[in-house]
């Protein structure tokens, strides 16, 4: 270690000693709230995780500090920065012991019946494939790289694809019977129904909306946004009437008109809309909630690349404003 810091004194500008002390201001404040919101993702959902890939969207609900201040993370909050936390906290118990059974399987072939290879240059190369598959994970338990960046997973699988390709072939394979098999599946459907429980019982989190795309501008400042063909939103009730200031400038709108279902509670009100901004005059009943949850649907929907002469994949129903609130006159 001496021997690296003086090397990096002298000839690398100081990038290693500059890495640390980075690291050092931000392994308490940033790497333990990572961390901490992974374990708060797995207590709440234990068996099987919010889901693969989930952690950045749940993030914020789960951030240990303030609200709000989950946002000085930015993209750092992909993942929890330790491989063990990030599987329990995306696939739960049944993930995270799918996994150790895959390891554990890869390591013990790379070493099964070691001594008594007869090529040396075949044992050398298995103990190396055994030396990277242990460093892999390693790195794993404290660094977000095994997760971000695509070839060291492609290297990692790649590793253990040759491991097994060495190993002996003087085993019987592993074949469940049927009460293994009826096991699996009892614990498998338990765990399914907890969590189902857990996300039918689990609140909309405050300005919760899914379906539309990111924000833009007109000229004059005002913003709007495209949907597709369907989208929710968790919206706050105040006094009045709900507007929704909306329009569909799509190629076919003049020889086919876009409609809009909006469904709010059992009540369904359908909208013809064209070209131009329109306001449409929501109906929402009483006695009404905190929040009310909007559900809105197109008729159809245009996908420019599709149409050709673009690189817009998006497939586009409908712009949107803000949803506002009229109070009553």
């Amino acid at each position: 270690m001496a021997a690296l810091l003086l090397l990096d004194w002298a000839f690398l500008n100081q990038l290693f000693i500059k890495r640390l002390q980075y690291l050092g201001q931000l392994t308490v404040d940033r790497r333990g709230a990572l961390r901490s919101a992974a374990w708060a993702m797995f207590t709440y959902s234990p068996w099987l995780g919010v889901g693969l890939g989930q952690y950045y969207s749940f993030f914020p609900e789960f951030f240990p500090g303030p609200p709000g201040a989950w946002q000085v993370f930015n993209v750092n909050r992909g993942n929890a920065h330790a491989i063990v936390v990030q599987l329990l906290a995306e696939q739960g118990i049944f993930g995270f012991l799918a996994f150790i059974f895959l390891i554990a399987t890869v390591l013990v072939f790379s070493t099964r019946n070691l001594t008594r290879e007869p090529r040396t240059d075949l044992q050398d190369l298995r103990l190396a494939m055994f030396a990277v598959m242990v460093t892999w994970l390693v790195l794993g338990l404290f660094h977000h790289i095994v997760d971000d960046l695509r070839s060291l997973e492609i290297f990692f699988w790649m590793a253990a694809a040759f491991i097994l390709s060495l190993a002996p072939r003087d085993f019987e394979p592993f074949r469940p019977g049927r009460k293994t098999w009826a096991l699996f599946l009892c614990l498998l459907a338990v765990a399914g129904a907890f969590h189902w429980k857990r996300i039918t019982a689990h609140p909309l989190p405050e300005h919760f909306q899914v379906g539309f795309y990111s924000w833009e501008k007109e000229p004059d400042g005002r913003p709007w946004r495209w949907m597709g063909r369907r989208a929710l939103a968790y919206v706050p009730t105040s006094a009045g009437s709900l507007w929704i200031e909306c329009r569909a400038p799509l190629p076919e709108i003049d020889r086919k008109p876009q409609w809009i279902s909006v469904y709010i509670g059992n009540r369904v009100q359908r909208f013809s809309v064209d070209r131009q901004w329109r306001y449409l005059s929501l109906a929402v009943p009483e006695p009404r909630d905190r929040h009310i949850l909007l559900r809105l649907e197109t008729a159809y929907t245009f996908n420019p690349a599709r149409a050709g002469g673009s690189r817009d994949q998006r497939d586009l129903g409908l712009q949107l404003r803000e949803f506002r609130w009229i109070p009553p006159s």
